[in-house]
């Protein structure tokens, strides 16, 4: 039996895509999509109510983020991160290789969002949180000029990350 071929489907909806960016499109709030391991190299505005899940493989899509790794790295030209927040948007099991760029992921004025079991790297400063409130949890972050900043935001939930080769830790009403 052969592996279905597209390496992206939204669960439970039968619709499977090659890319991010056409799952997105099709994708709406309270929609998983599932992604399988490999490299995606784009730039990706999450849709709102949205979870996108890493770390599955495409055959029977069971889900091991350690093993099946799923690699987001930033499309060059296109925007100036790898993935913009949306209002309740989750991203889960992520390496998100920031590829040179200022800040790897963006979260503005938001009043939910969630960030968890993602590995980010290689941005100026990997995540930027203005005016939002959410949860980062279970994330590695390493070999970035700064790690975190943190502005004009309440109740955003910080457990159990690891900030790692960092100069600079950023807070400004938290």
């Amino acid at each position: 039996i052969t592996p279905f071929v597209k390496p992206i489907k939204i669960r439970n909806t039968g619709s499977y895509f090659d890319t991010l960016t056409q799952a997105m499109a099709q994708a709406v709030s309270g929609n998983d999509i599932l992604v399988s391991q490999g490299t995606y190299t784009e730039s990706i505005d999450m849709g709102p109510g949205v979870r996108l899940l890493g770390g599955y493989e495409n055959y029977n899509w069971t889900r091991d983020i350690k093993n099946n790794v799923t690699k987001i790295i930033s499309r060059a030209g296109v925007g100036d991160r790898a993935i913009v927040m949306a209002e309740g948007a989750s991203v889960e099991g992520f390496y998100i290789d920031g590829a040179g760029l200022y800040n790897a992921i963006s979260v503005s004025n938001l009043s939910d969002f969630k960030l968890s079991h993602c590995w980010i790297e290689n941005s100026d400063i990997p995540l930027i949180v203005k005016g939002s409130s959410g949860s980062i949890e279970n994330n590695e972050v390493t070999g970035n000029i700064a790690g975190l900043k943190i502005e004009n935001s309440t109740n955003v939930t910080i457990l159990r990350n690891r900030i790692i080769n960092i100069d600079i830790l950023q807070e400004t009403t938290v």
